[in-house]
């Protein structure tokens, strides 16, 4: 059955033992030279990971709500084809990299392309400031991911008794799917839709989710980025970045899972990683950007009242 598919990759810890167990593993995802794993970390565990364009818009667009696994059979019956969803996310994002050149004066151009402006900077900058974006923030570090799903009040109250930690492979995707598309027979341009196709099986009633693309930010202009490790995944349309894991999980028996702690584990998860120096000053320094915060969170709530009630 299709609802039990958004569990088999998931699996609880529950005890200290366990928990030193997935840490000593952690431990040499690590180290490996080549680190193709990514890493989320969520304080409710049976949240979907999506985007913040995603939840705040979600409503506007009259989209299937979709903010747990048990919403999710609800979603693979929905139509989510919507052209304006796209439109004004992108429409949204430039007038947010227009004020930031013409008001602000702050130019990023692409390292080789002096004449254009870094798009992924900019987006990342209006992800920094609250604006809703199709990005969702991953990290290479599973240490800062497991940081991001025990960062909460202790006195707040949860749905769940668990925080989770994703474990992805996007980048390792491309190459698979790659693989199964061309089988050595078709150009990588004749493969475009066979391999939008294979990314968004779990979504029927669509055919243009787009696989993004991966890219570091700009490092060397937010020194909060650069602490978390993170990465950004561009996902253009209106579909949970577990629907893509899902299918991956099932299509190429890739490392995609979906691990559940239990909170009161936190106290040791907490001390453990107080030894890596992943504490609250690294994960939140202060960036250089931060002079631009007050013009630029005030740009950002503007935008969203406006977008949101066109």
């Amino acid at each position: 059955m299709i609802q039990d598919k958004a569990f088999w990759y998931t699996y609880e810890i529950n005890t200290e033992g366990e928990l030193t167990e997935l840490l000593a593993e952690l431990d040499g995802l690590s180290q490996q030279s080549e680190k193709t794993l990514l890493f989320r970390g969520q304080h409710e565990a049976d949240w979907m990971i999506t985007s913040t364009f995603y939840r705040h818009f979600s409503k506007v667009f009259k989209l299937p709500e979709i903010t747990t696994f048990k919403e999710l059979l609800l979603y693979l019956d929905e139509s989510t084809e919507n052209n304006d969803y796209s439109v004004i996310h992108d429409k949204m994002i430039l007038e947010f990299a227009d004020y930031c050149t013409k008001e602000l004066g702050l130019i990023v151009n692409l390292p080789k392309e002096k004449d254009k402006l870094d798009a992924n900077f900019y987006l990342s900058l209006a992800q920094h400031y609250g604006l809703p974006t199709n990005l969702i923030d991953l990290t290479k570090s599973p240490y800062v991911a497991l940081f991001f799903a025990f960062d909460y009040k202790d006195d707040m109250k949860h749905n769940s008794d668990y925080v989770c930690l994703f474990q992805t492979n996007t980048i390792k995707w491309v190459d698979t799917i790659n693989k199964l598309v061309l089988n050595g027979q078709y150009f990588v341009d004749e493969s475009d839709n066979e391999l939008r196709e294979l990314a968004s099986e779990y979504n029927f009633s669509s055919k243009n989710v787009e696989f993004p693309e991966l890219r570091d930010p700009c490092f060397e202009h937010n020194l909060r980025i650069r602490n978390q490790q993170g990465c950004v995944y561009f996902n253009s349309d209106a579909v949970p970045y577990d629907v893509l894991m899902y299918r991956m999980k099932e299509r190429c028996s890739l490392n995609e899972r979906r691990i559940k702690i239990n909170r009161n584990l936190k106290p040791f998860v907490m001390d453990y990683l107080k030894g890596k120096g992943i504490t609250h000053d690294f994960i939140y320094p202060k960036s250089e950007l931060d002079r631009w915060k007050e013009a630029l969170e005030k740009k950002t709530s503007s935008l969203i009242e406006e977008y949101k009630n066109q």
